[in-house]
This record gives structure tokens, sequence and C-alpha cells, in this order.
């Protein structure tokens, strides 16, 4: 039994006691498939509109036991409580944004999709943003006007570009989107209401996430069907993304705490692979291969026919990927080494074209570094002679020329593309920020924080380049490049 995933290719059904695994729902049938191209999980066929229309204003509104004034509270509370840290986390994120990407808009135009009671809605619009909010759910809609809130309206997100005819320069969805039987529709609505440049948030849950996929008993159970029906991975939402003509620009999660890291434990002591592995390496593996169980990510809408909006709230990931190949930029260009003469928005710090080999099959072409209002970021390219089909790390070290004790700052990375989409003979660049956790070191009964981060600090480094098996440990060598200075 074969059927295709949102992105298009081919979705087999998951097999577990040898057989479907499947869900019922109003004598409905429905079965999980996970798609062997982009590894996004899903249920098909999905419930009719109408059933679910009918399943959210009734039994998901009796079974949540979620209180308005609990809802209310997790938002607009400035609370220390951990139970409120997801909320604050994700507003804290919105406000990075603003600053970030929309400097030029005042105020900031911002929706908010499937807000429920609009709790969200009302803390933002305390904040300065001209926030409104919409729901399919009456109910909820009705209690949160009840509060006051005056800016949320019930309405389904098809209907959104008829009422939002302006666009927004923000769009933020939170741990609904799972809920869509079709995120794909979704994305090309979302493109349709963001202005150029305009950015999407959203966070949902990890299907990537080790215990939510083996659970206790080795199984996939991690379903809250009907209300969960599709489970993203950093993978599959790069792929959806881009298929609705949006660009990812960062996956990240908001933290664990030690429920999830027990969770992790018990889950890897019934995986024969991973009981020999300490839980160091499990927590690294949490943290940079699967992210934690709350999957979070960023996209904006870039307009090539904008280029002045994106010149202004661009963003710097997305131009940094742009600046390799070379060849592929229009502008003034240097003759002896052949780059791009950027405008002062972006400036190229250092570079270096290079075949450093680190191993049998992969060898770095190259680094550029560039500096964006205070930020650095390093892009590599680098190329395979054959196609990795494993779990990798990207290594990378920066060691300070000035100092001789051997230490360095670790800002290893999951590759971006996924390394099993890197094909032979074609270069792929991959791209970190240079930041790096707070937490540097990683204690075996602590949990590490993935939100806070420090910048590199100005300098001379010599950059350390490798490929890191999950399973093997490292492939081939450490590649060397540089030295390269980031000025203050």
């Amino acid at each position: 039994m074969i059927t295709t995933c949102p992105c298009g290719g081919e979705a087999s059904p998951l097999i577990q006691d040898s057989r479907a695994t499947s869900f019922v729902f109003q004598d409905l049938i429905s079965y999980l498939f996970v798609c062997r191209v982009c590894t996004h999980t899903f249920f098909f066929p999905a419930p009719p509109d109408h059933r679910l229309t009918e399943f959210y204003n009734g039994s998901w509104n009796d079974g949540s036991g979620a209180s308005i004034d609990f809802a209310y509270a997790a938002w607009i509370e400035d609370s220390e409580n951990e139970i409120h840290r997801p909320k604050a986390t994700f507003l804290n994120a919105i406000q990075r944004l603003r600053v970030e990407y929309c400097k030029e808009s005042f105020p900031v135009v911002l929706h908010d999709v499937s807000c429920g009671y609009g709790a969200l809605v009302s803390k933002l619009n305390m904040l300065g943003f001209d926030a409104t909010g919409s729901d399919l759910d009456h109910e909820s809609i009705e209690q949160g006007r009840k509060r006051g809130n005056s800016r949320i309206f019930h309405s389904h997100f098809k209907s959104l570009p008829d009422v939002l005819r302006g666009g927004v320069d923000i769009l933020t969805c939170y741990h609904s989107l799972e809920h869509y039987p079709d995120p794909l529709e979704f994305f090309r609505v979302v493109k349709r209401l963001l202005r150029p440049g305009g950015i999407f948030i959203a966070a949902l849950p990890n299907g990537s996430y080790l215990p939510a996929t083996r659970d206790y008993f080795g199984k996939y159970d991690w379903c809250f069907y009907p209300g969960h029906l599709h489970y993203f991975t950093p993978g599959s939402a790069l792929t959806l993304l881009a298929k609705a003509g949006l660009r990812l620009t960062e996956t990240f999660s908001y933290d664990w705490d030690g429920t999830q890291e027990d969770w992790l434990l018990d889950t890897a002591s019934r995986m024969p692979a991973l009981q020999s592995v300490s839980r160091d390496q499990l927590l690294r593996h949490l943290a940079a291969e699967t992210l934690t169980r709350d999957l979070r990510f960023i996209a904006i809408n870039d307009d090539p026919e904008s280029a002045s909006v994106d010149a202004r709230r661009g963003s710097l990931i997305q131009r940094v990927i742009s600046s390799f190949p070379r060849a592929s930029r229009k502008g003034p260009r240097d003759s002896e080494t052949d780059v791009c003469v950027e405008k002062p928005q972006v400036a190229i710090i250092s570079h270096a074209r290079s075949n450093h080999s680190i191993g049998d099959t992969v060898s770095v072409l190259g680094y550029e570094i560039v500096r964006r209002k205070g930020e650095h970021c390093v892009s590599l390219q680098m190329l395979t002679t054959s196609r990795l089909t494993k779990q990798y790390l990207i290594i990378l070290h920066l060691q300070d020329t000035t100092r001789t004790d051997g230490s360095f700052v670790n800002l290893d990375f999951p590759p971006f593309p996924p390394t099993t989409e890197w094909s032979p003979n074609h270069p792929v660049r991959v791209l970190r920020r240079l930041v790096h956790p707070r937490t540097t070191r990683w204690y075996p009964d602590s949990a590490v924080n993935l939100v806070e981060e420090l910048q590199v600090q100005p300098g001379g480094y010599l950059l350390r380049v490798g490929l890191w098996d999950l399973k093997d440990g490292l492939v081939g060598r450490l590649a060397e490049l540089g030295p390269m200075v980031l000025p203050s």
C-alpha cells in the first residue's frame, strides 16, 4: 500500500507488529504513513473537514482540560513557572523577528492562525504589535471576545487572503499546524498572506524526536488522532515550505527538561543499538540531530522582484546561502578573487577556496565568513563523490590562534540540507551562525539549554571541519582552514 506525501514523494505505511498502523475515528479508518523522501509522517486518508469541525467544537474542547484563565495566564503573565516556558520562549522568538526583519514596519502587522482564545494576540498588542487572530472554533472566539479581545475573529485559514487584503509582516501558528488535513495548502495560503520579506514562525510536535518515534515499547506511539494528523521533521518542513515558495531559515527547539531526558534514556534502554551509548552521547544526538520534542521553524517569503525590501528585511542566512556559487551573483566583481562586491548590508570578512579532503568521499571546497549588523556566519561548500545515506553531524571547531592550551569553540551542527539529500559530484552549501550555546560542555546529570546563545568573540581563528557519523564516530580526518579574523 503506497500513497503520496504532500511533498509529492512516495510514502509507505508504518508497519508495527507485522501490520500497518491504523486508527479509527467515527468508523473511518486512517493509516499512518512515512514519506520515503522527506521523512514526513501523516495519517491517510484524513477525516473530512465537516467531521473535524464537529470534533473541535465538541470532543476536543471537552477533553482538552485547558480553561480560558489558564490559557491567558500562560501568555500574559510574566511567570517563571516551567509550564509557561514554552510559550514565553515562542514570544521571545517573535520579538527577535521584529528586530531582525521588520525594522522598516511600524507597527508590525501580525496575524495568529488558530489563535484559540486569543491570549497571544492580546499579549502582542500590549507589546506594540498590530496583531489579530483567527480560529475555526466558534466557542474559543466567543470566550476570547468576552475577555475584551476584539482583535480575533472566526475564520478558516482558506478565507484569510480575502480578509487580510493588505498582507502581514509576521504570521504565527502555535501548535496548530499538526491538526490541518492539508499542510501544503496552508503553506500556500501563508505565501499569499506574507508581504515580501515577511516571516512565518510555527511551533509543533517534532516527528523526529527519538522517544516519539520509538516510545517505551519500540513503536511509533506518539499519536493523538484525529487531533494530530501530521508529524513534521526538520527535513519535511524544509521540503514542504520550499514547495509552497517559502524558504526555511531556522529550525530549533525551546529547551528540554528532566522529564524529556528520562524519556530518552528509557527509550534508549529498549533499543539494542543505543544500549552501549553513553548518556552524554544520547543528549548530544537528541539536541543536534532530532532536536527536542518541540519543533519550531522560521520561514521567509522571499520575493525576487522586491530587492529593496529584501535588503532591509531579508534573511541573513538566505543571503549567505546565495553567496555560493559566486558566479550566480550579480554586480561588480573583483577580478582577482572573483567575489561579488557586496553592498554594506553584508560584509565579506574572510574567504578561501580549497580542496581539503576529510575522508574518502567528502571534501571541503571553500568557506566564506560574512558579517551583517554585527552577526557573523560561516558558509561551507562541500562535495561528495558518493551518495551519503547515514546520519551525520558537520564538525566545526573554531580555535583561537592566540591560545596555546588547545581549547576551541564547538559549533557542530546537523547539515543543511540533510546528508541523505547530498548527491555525488554536486557541491552542497552548509551554513552555521557563529554563535554557540551558553552551556558549552555537556554534563550527564543536567539538561542543556538550547536557547541562550553567545556570539563568538572577535579575534583570529582557525577553522577545523569534519564529518561525524553518529554511530561510528569521526569520518576520515579534520580539515584545517584559515586562519581568519573576526573583527570587533
